[in-house]
């Protein structure tokens, strides 16, 4: 680690951004994802991961589920927000692979957390014209319709 990310690190400990405990010994744990889906060429998208163990150096993957192939999503940035949330501004391609995508967070001090299954990615016709979850179309295989039950 260089000297500048362990100064960067001890002061956000002492400011009360991080907890006491380094994330070398537990893993970083996703709760929740919102939103949990979009459509392609969503253009920036804002997702905010709820978990545990997460630090300023958190990074996050989109991945087609049971691959670690990206599939059109790009990370752009992620905004540390608290040890229990966290933001990632991503882009979502206009030939990102449609369906579900697994989350993974990462900890460069160790930790990590692979959440299955979590987001998806749909056709623009489906996440557009209908108002309920994209993940509850996308198993059913049918675009849902406002007033629809889950």
């Amino acid at each position: 680690m260089s000297p500048l990310r362990a100064a960067m690190l001890q002061f956000a400990i002492l400011c009360g951004q991080l907890p006491l405990s380094s994330h070398a010994d537990t893993d970083a744990a996703i709760f929740a994802i919102e939103p949990n889906s979009t459509w392609r060429e969503a253009a920036t998208l804002e997702v905010v991961v709820s978990g545990s163990e997460f630090g300023i150096d958190s990074a996050i993957r989109f991945l087609v589920t049971g691959t670690d192939d990206v599939g059109g999503i790009v990370v752009n940035r992620v905004l540390f927000k608290s040890p229990k949330e966290v933001i990632a501004v991503l882009e979502v391609s206009s030939s990102a692979v449609l369906g579900a995508y697994d989350v993974e967070v990462r900890n460069t001090l160790g930790g990590a957390s692979r959440a299955r299954r979590v987001f998806v990615v749909e056709p623009y016709s489906w996440a557009g014209r209908f108002g309920c979850t994209g993940a509850e179309s996308w198993r059913r295989r049918i675009p849902c319709r406002r007033g629809a039950i889950n």
